[in-house]
């Protein structure tokens, strides 16, 4: 079937399936949450110049906030930085 609970409208998986369905959902998204946690940690530790963060308020019209998580996104590339928001 479209969309729903596999294991509601799948003929191969039976309703005892559902709580090892679930489970499964359950791991991917701690472990989606767990990997997001860990790239905020790495991103943490980046050094960011403000000269680059002013560069690319001025350039991109960013808040600075952003110009620094843009820059965080990219190693501190400003350059990569820039073609990467502009390709949006």
């Amino acid at each position: 079937g479209q969309g729903g609970w596999p294991c509601i409208q799948s003929a191969q998986l039976s309703t005892l399936d559902c709580p090892q369905v679930m489970s499964a959902m359950q791991r991917s998204k701690d472990d989606a949450k767990a990997a997001q946690a860990q790239l905020e940690r790495e991103l943490a530790k980046l050094q960011v110049k403000k000269e680059d963060v002013d560069l690319l308020v001025q350039e991109l019209e960013l808040e600075p906030a952003q110009a620094d998580r843009l820059l965080r996104e990219h190693n501190l590339d400003v350059a990569a930085a820039i073609r990467s928001y502009i390709a949006q």
